[in-house]
């Protein structure tokens, strides 16, 4: 019973935020398209048909998976004590509320010319972004009804784990590190991301600041230890 209570754990998202993403349709690249952004990740793909219990077992060789189970999925006492105020990409500093152009003047250029035009609506807007070394890493950008995406401040950073991707580090953790150094580091998170799809072994290990609406998120393979995604987001202190 608890293994599948373990599971719809797993397979319901733990709601840190529900935001927009803006990006070129694979169909028309002349339309611009808006999507809820459920972080699917390219996770390792196993063909036994006893998923559940694959993703428990592996899920339980690092956290105490009785303790979520017990609590619902969700440990709110597992939030970080300090806010994470910043990340470092490709060797630059950046923070959650910068500007447009202060992501512009730290060596970022959007793949897509247009996407500074992108009307916003109280939603987070994402584009992937080239570093000087031809380097990818999506940024959202979050800016008021009516506003273009050029008005609007830093809302997310994200990182997929590729011969492509730029490098980073946030608190002490970089796309090398194991899911191991994650907890060492950060310690239990407060809940899971679900899997991309049933037959992957892949979650994510969600944390949540006490004092501020700012979300840390590693999707990690289970089976290597490796990060697939990083995902920083949230608003900035006031």
């Amino acid at each position: 019973m608890k293994r599948k209570i373990l599971y719809g754990i797993l397979m319901a998202t733990f709601a840190v935020s529900v935001f927009g993403c803006s990006k070129e349709s694979e169909i028309n690249n002349s339309e611009k398209k808006v999507v809820t952004t459920d972080d699917k990740s390219d996770g390792k793909q196993t063909d036994s048909a006893n998923e559940e219990e694959i993703v428990e077992e592996l899920l339980s060789k690092y956290v105490d998976v009785e303790a979520y189970e017990d609590a619902g999925g969700k440990i709110a006492d597992n939030q970080l004590d300090e806010v994470i105020d910043g990340i470092v990409i490709s060797g630059q500093t950046l923070q959650l509320g910068m500007s447009y152009d202060e992501v512009i003047a730290a060596g970022f250029e959007p793949i897509d010319d247009t996407f500074k035009d992108t009307e916003t609506n109280a939603l987070a807007y994402t584009c992937d972004f080239k570093d000087s070394n031809n380097k990818i890493v999506e940024f959202g950008f979050i800016g008021e009804q009516g506003k273009h995406v050029a008005e609007g401040v830093l809302y997310s950073v994200r990182v997929v784990n590729s011969d492509d991707a730029a490098s980073y580090m946030i608190e002490g953790i970089n796309e090398n590190t194991q899911i191991e150094g994650i907890l060492d580091g950060l310690g239990d998170p407060v809940g899971f991301g679900n899997p991309a799809y049933s037959e992957y072994t892949d979650v994510g290990l969600e944390y949540a600041c006490k004092d501020a609406s700012v979300y840390l998120t590693f999707y990690v393979d289970l089976e290597t230890g490796e990060i697939i995604t990083m995902t920083f987001e949230g608003y900035a202190e006031d």
